[in-house]
């Protein structure tokens, strides 16, 4: 996993940045997953490295979600950045689909 920067960006509105999970090489049987099939995969969970204030002041409790926490959301939602080599996701919170748990995380 990569470390986990703020990408020195203020979101506006109800966005948030996320640090999309690396594509694994590897599956969970030992399959070596080629190139080919790597580049084509789009990851759809990451952690979260930015949130607008908006969010961080205004946001219901069911809707919070934490700096760090890692989250599942639409394949083709967001807009990709890149800053300073890294690339992240901009996504609006409705495109954020859940927050995995501390339990289910541990387990991927």
């Amino acid at each position: 996993m990569k470390e986990l920067t703020n990408p020195r960006i203020n979101l506006l509105a109800d966005r948030v940045a996320v640090l999309p999970k690396e594509v694994e090489e590897v599956t969970k049987g030992g399959i070596l997953l080629p190139k080919a099939l790597q580049e084509d995969e789009v990851p759809t969970e990451g952690y979260i490295v930015s949130i607008s204030r908006q969010i961080s002041e205004e946001a219901k409790e069911y809707e919070r979600v934490n700096l760090g926490d890692i989250v599942l959301y639409s394949k083709y939602a967001g807009t990709a950045i890149t800053i300073d080599g890294v690339e992240y996701k901009v996504l609006r919170l409705s495109d954020v689909i859940g927050v995995l748990t501390p339990e289910v995380a541990a387990n991927q």
